[in-house]
This record gives structure tokens, sequence and C-alpha cells, in this order.
């Protein structure tokens, strides 16, 4: 893609390729299910087409791999693993930079506090549903349908990839986030039916269908071939890492008290925006660039 496709073209492709890969998962689960549903419970059968659909995938590579082209990367040079790690970081800013005198790290802190806070509210629901209800529905439909919900959200957020909200900054998206998420755990704290703040956090989803988009593209275009990966690679890590400390966090808390568990995530949350804020470009000149 770096080679292939146009800078002002990458968002939308990684919108798109984002969206396929969330269809994928959903019809691979139904798929499975189904397969398991039909075989009667027979999981070697169903161990087999998956294998059998992973040497088809490497079969069409193989068969493609000429159209795969990509820019030449040069020899890296001997480096330290601390030099490896300052060159990674470097090339990590050109994606949270903005116009403004931006702090690298307070921005990269809001995103992984963001990603710990949305990690875990899956965590939270999980705790917080064996005690409440959806319309008087079970405990495994209301998580169902939860989850649903999220992901329909997600999937339109990436399929609309030139709306409103795609043109808005990396920042200003981190900002509404985590503005979502307070007002979701404040719905919460004041008690108010759990539907309230399910429909609350249906924007957060959507918002979070165009934030990889939006930090993939610039990191795609921006970087060299040779430290493409490495960068990619820290990134993700640091995002991965986010997520189980968020989840074992909260949910702690949420055994011990769950009103405690919504009052600490909405300061967090609160916390997340501050630290965005510290990042925003001036206001008028996004607007001027919509």
């Amino acid at each position: 893609m770096q080679k292939n496709v146009d800078e002002k073209d990458m968002m939308e492709a990684y919108s798109f390729l984002q969206f396929v890969s969330f269809i994928c998962i959903l019809a691979g689960q139904a798929t499975g299910l189904w397969l398991l549903e039909i075989s009667q419970q027979n999981f070697a059968l169903v161990a087999l087409i998956n294998g059998a659909c992973f040497l088809v995938s490497g079969l069409v590579l193989f068969f493609y791999k000429n159209e795969l082209t990509h820019e030449t990367v040069a020899d890296a040079p001997d480096q330290t693993f601390l030099e490896q790690m300052k060159d990674a970081i470097d090339s990590m800013r050109v994606i949270f930079q903005s116009e403004s005198s931006a702090s690298f790290g307070a921005v990269l802190a809001s995103v992984l506090l963001l990603n710990s806070l949305g990690g875990a509210i899956g965590a939270i629901f999980s705790i917080y549903f064996l005690e409440h209800s959806i319309f008087g529905l079970s405990y495994g439909q209301n998580l169902l349908l939860v989850n649903a919900i999220f992901m329909v959200a997600m999937i339109l957020g990436s399929l609309f990839s030139k709306d409103y909200f795609s043109k808005l900054s990396i920042h200003t998206m981190m900002v509404l986030t985590a503005l979502v998420f307070a007002g979701m755990s404040f719905s919460y704290i004041l008690g108010l039916p759990a539907i309230v703040g399910v429909l609350i956090l249906v924007f957060a989803a959507y918002l979070t269908g165009k934030v990889n988009p939006k930090i993939d593209s610039p990191l795609l275009a921006n970087t060299a071939p040779e430290m493409l990966a490495r960068t990619n690679n820290l990134l993700t890590l640091l995002f991965t890492l986010a997520v189980p400390i968020g989840t074992v966090f909260f949910s702690s808390l949420a055994t011990i008290n769950m009103l405690l568990c919504w009052t600490i995530f909405f300061f967090l949350s609160l916390l997340s925006v501050v630290l965005a804020l510290k990042t925003k470009a001036p206001i008028e000149k996004e607007v001027a660039t919509l």
C-alpha cells in the first residue's frame, strides 16, 4: 500500500481494509458455529476446514506474489536495541504531531489511556449485566446485543470514510471519544437505565472504526520502508499491552464496587481529555480544512 496507494487515498484504503476485516471476522465466526452445529460438534473436521482455508489463502498469495510490489528496503545499519527503539519512537511522532507545539508524550499517554478504557468496557459490562438488564433480556442476550451494536457501529465507521468525522484530526477524535466515555460512565453513576449508556457508547464505537485508519495512514505515508515494520510493531505492542492492564484494573474494581468502577472510569476519561487537549491543533485551523 505504501507504494501503490496515493497518500490522499490512504485513509479510504485503510478504512475499506478494516471494513473487510470486520466482515470476515463476523462471517468466519458465524460459519464456524454453523459447521460445528451441522457436524455435531466435530472439532477435528472444523479444524481441517480451517487449515484448508489458510492453505487456499497462502496459494492465492503465492500465485499473485508478483503483484505485491513495494519500495526497495535498504539494509538497516547495526544498532543497539535502545537505538532501534529511539528511531521507532521518532517515527511514531509523525502520527501525532500537530501544527501547534505538540507534546508527544502527552498524546501518546492519552491514546494508551483511551485504549485501556475502551478495552475494559467489555469486561465491565460482563459484570454489570449480572445485576442489570436491557429491556428485561437475559445475561447472555444483553452481552450479545451490546457486542452486536458495537460491531455494527465500528463497521459503519469504517465504511463511511469520507464523512464529517473522518476529516477530523486524530486529536479531535481522541477528545470526542474520551468525552463519550465520560458521558457513558456518568450516566451509570447517575443510575440511568443501562440502554442510555450503551446508546452513548455507540458513537465511540463509530469513531473507533475511524481511528485505526487515521493512525495507520500517516504512519504508512511518512515512514521509511526500512522503519515501517519496526514502528508499526512498537505501536501495536503499546496498544496491546494497554488493553489487559485496563481490563484487569477495572474488572477488579467492578467486582468490589460497581459505582466506584464507573467513577474512576469517568475521571480517567476526563484525564484523557486533558492530555489530548494539550496536543490539539487550533480549532480554527482544523475547521478551515473541513
